[in-house]
């Protein structure tokens, strides 16, 4: 099972305090922010994706029925 993450679960991500040489803060959110902003970018390319196939699959079905239609009419 994958945990669903989304872009504003990644910008709202808190880290503790820097502790002994620990994590510079600035540089975890600079990068929380980049990591984010290429997510929304792939989901929105992968939902502009699944469009295109869906729309494909309706034109191949339409495409399918005509051949269909005109098997039926020249062998009539």
């Amino acid at each position: 099972m994958t945990m669903q993450i989304s872009p504003l679960d990644i910008q709202q991500q808190q880290f503790k305090g820097k502790m002994l040489g620990g994590l510079d803060p600035n540089d975890v959110d600079s990068f929380l922010h980049l990591v984010s902003q290429e997510m929304e970018n792939l989901i929105r390319e992968n939902s502009e994706l699944k469009e295109q196939c869906r729309k494909s699959a309706a034109d191949m079905d339409e495409l399918h029925q005509r051949e269909t239609t005109l098997r039926e009419t020249m062998l009539a």
